[in-house]
């Protein structure tokens, strides 16, 4: 298709987009120079959408969509159909008639979807679906042989290679299926030949050298494992007889120590187990002999009766009282060959297998039969090719108008009855609705990038039990006031799918939400810190309050104890104590005059001259009110909506200002259904008659004191 030079633009909040509701227009999008548009970068895992359809469109496996790939696919369907409806309608059926197959993939396309329609049997011989290519598409992975060439045991025509795959599994281990399971590839084959010879020849090795390996015959294996058990303990016994023997001082200092013994508690059966098993073999001497019936540790007692039983008098071929450090080195040196061949074992679990089996494997055609499994996957590899070209379309056919318009243009974020695919759901909390919803990444990073938007930013956690964890979102708040948002503050989240699920408010960016709360806030500024003096005054006032009524107190118990002793101090003790509670009567008049003369004092300043005194009172309020006016005005037409998907990854052309619609379709208070009674009784008419009269009633006293200062001078 060729595109037209004739551009289409709309008008969004502040900026323009390229109006994309067709084909023709989706072809203008490669006349458009990026720079004009809304977005050229994002992170898929910010973008609602069929995963197949991103990853697809992410050619470069990066994990974000550029400018670049988004237009290599809108070039690509454009040349693959000739037939646009089917992409307009953003349709999951793909006529054949549609295809181009004059184009290098459309014949690839056109081909195979005729075979998988006959394969289907389907009564519509001209369509092919998304659903059905995507059920062709699992029926041949889920085939035996995959097309990475991975061959489980059911693709073997006999039980022999079956059971050949199987135990290829069990000794050299498998590569994994697409359906799940573990099966055999090339690798897996090449390695189990390569292992099962050298365990062929390991074992013929033992065979050859027989006389050398095994000193004791067929009893060797035992023999070996008896030594194995106690070569260490003996091999310590005779190092602390060498010490013995270069001194027999250091016997105190062979564990266990008397410290050990000591520290041990002997009620404790593992205590008393680990107090034996560091103790020697038996009691070193400095003969540098063991006395083979002698005293033997109990713990080793038992092995060391076989060790000496079927290993020592076998390879010394004498009946052994004392076993010398000389003759326990010639046991080691007699089986140091069987140590040196049993290391020497290839890996893999081939013993279980035995000879015979693994040579019949070798020399029988098992191998052959899976390495042409394994060459039949370059077919199920080419099937699926195949089949995901035509998959290719049918998701560009029906996802990429929807994409272009989220990339592009935005217009779904400026219309209240659509969903952008970066917008995740609604938040309902504090008795609002929060429309706008963006993923966060890194809410750090993310935080740092929103603070300069001058918008009012709610950040919630999601507990989603779909997901292994909870995600975070960032939550423009456009319209009405703080009211109770506040950081711990929770709601409820509805997803796109309308899944409902439990939000919680972790963090809060504070800008001014609307024109009212940006107005009176430094009255509520003012009000605070009057409140604040008050609460001092309050305090300090109440404290010496406390202060004298405990020391009236205080005056008056020491007064009764003292009565008995002194009639005349008690009488005293008593007037004191009435002083001290006129006092503070006293105190309280003062104050409550005072406080009345101030107000008299008010009074009379304005009525001598009230033109003046409201006059410079209205001054005075106006010259916080209007610099408030003025900066909450242009704070709010500062406020960026770029900005809350820059801090998702997003790159972002266009400066998106938050338009005045817009504010209060992203946050609201939806109304009561209509026709709800109750909801305005008699006690919200006598508040509202109640502030207009005081009103009116302001209203008309300085109407009044400026026409009567106008009349006088």
């Amino acid at each position: 298709m060729c595109a037209s030079a004739k551009l289409t633009l709309h008008h969004f909040g502040r900026a323009h987009h390229l109006r994309i509701d067709s084909a023709k227009d989706l072809a203008n999008v490669l006349l458009l120079d990026e720079a004009h548009w809304v977005a050229t970068s994002a992170p898929i895992n910010t973008i609602r959408g069929d995963a197949a359809f991103l990853e697809l469109i992410d050619s470069d496996h990066d994990g974000r969509i550029r400018v670049c790939e988004l237009r290599d696919a809108v070039i690509w369907t454009l040349e693959t159909l000739t037939d646009y409806s089917g992409l307009e309608a953003k349709s999951t059926a793909l006529q054949l008639s549609a295809i181009n197959c004059e184009s290098s993939d459309g014949q690839r396309i056109f081909s195979s979807a005729e075979k998988i329609i006959n394969r289907l049997g389907s009564t519509a011989t001209d369509c092919i679906t998304l659903s059905q290519i995507r059920q062709i598409k699992s029926e041949v992975q889920q085939m035996p042989v995959s097309e990475a060439g991975i061959t489980l045991p059911d693709a073997a025509a006999d039980e022999q290679t079956s059971q050949f795959i199987k135990d290829v599994v069990d000794t050299v281990g498998g590569a994994s299926h697409p359906c799940g399971k573990a099966g055999v590839g090339q690798e897996q084959l090449g390695r189990f030949c390569n292992m099962a010879k050298a365990y062929l020849e390991w074992v013929k090795t033992k065979e050859q050298d027989a006389g050398e390996l095994l000193p004791l015959g067929e009893k060797t294996e035992k023999a070996f494992k008896l030594f194995s058990d106690l070569r260490s303990k003996i091999d310590q016994y005779f190092f602390q007889c060498q010490i013995l023997a270069l001194d027999s001082r250091m016997i105190d200092q062979i564990p266990p120590r008397t410290s050990d013994a000591e520290n041990a508690d002997l009620g404790d059966s593992q205590s008393i187990t680990h107090l034996m098993a560091i103790a020697p073999l038996a009691r070193p001497c400095a003969e540098r002999t063991l006395d083979c019936k002698g005293a033997i540790n109990p713990h080793f007692v038992e092995s060391f009766a076989n060790l000496h039983q079927h290993v020592l008098k076998q390879l010394l071929d004498e009946d052994l009282d004392h076993l010398t450090e000389c003759q326990w080195e010639t046991v080691k040196k007699r089986l140091m060959p069987y140590e040196k061949w049993c290391d020497s074992k290839p890996e893999g679990a081939f013993a279980k297998l035995g000879v015979a089996k693994l040579q019949g494997y070798l020399d029988g055609s098992c191998i052959s039969n899976v390495r042409h499994l394994i060459d039949q996957s370059h077919e199920t590899a080419f099937q699926l090719d195949n089949i995901r070209l035509i998959e290719k379309l049918l998701l560009y056919q029906s996802c990429l108008l929807e994409l272009a318009n989220n990339f592009v243009s935005f217009p779904d974020l400026y219309d209240p009855t659509r969903r952008a695919v970066f917008e995740m759901g609604t938040l309902v909390m504090d008795g609002r609705r929060f429309n706008m919803a963006v993923k966060v990444i890194k809410r750090a990073d993310h935080a740092k990038v929103t603070a300069l938007s001058s918008m009012f930013v709610l950040y919630i956690r999601v507990n989603d039990h779909r997901c292994e964890k909870p995600y975070e979102l960032a939550v423009p708040v456009t319209s009405g006031g703080k009211g109770g948002l506040v950081v711990g503050k929770r709601g409820v989240f509805n997803d796109i799918d309308e899944c409902q699920w439990d939000a919680q408010v972790i963090q809060i960016i504070e800008n001014p939400i609307s024109l009212n709360e940006a107005m009176f806030a430094p009255f509520k500024r003012i009000g605070q810190l009057v409140t604040g003096k008050i609460e001092q005054l309050t305090s300090g006032a109440e404290k010496k309050l406390d202060t004298a009524t405990q020391q009236s107190m205080s005056n008056v118990e020491k007064a009764v104890t003292d009565a008995e002793t002194s009639k005349v101090q008690h009488q005293a003790v008593q007037q004191r104590g009435l002083l001290a509670a006129g006092g503070l009567l006293a105190g309280g008049g003062v104050a409550l005059a005072a406080v009345g003369s101030a107000l008299a004092y008010i009074a009379d300043k304005i009525s001598q001259n009230p033109t003046l005194i409201l006059g410079g009172l209205g001054g005075a309020i106006l010259a916080v009110l209007l610099p408030s006016i003025l900066l909450a005005v242009l704070k709010l037409r500062r406020r960026d909506l770029s900005a809350i998907l820059e801090g998702s990854g997003w790159a972002i052309n266009l400066r998106m200002r938050l338009s005045r619609s817009q504010s209060h379709s992203f946050t609201r208070m939806p109304r009561y259904p209509r026709g709800t009674k109750g909801l305005r009784g008699f006690r919200f008419w006598v508040i509202n008659c109640i502030i207009v009269g005081i009103v009116v009633l302001v209203v008309g006293l300085g109407t009044y004191y400026l026409w009567i200062g106008g009349f006088n001078s």
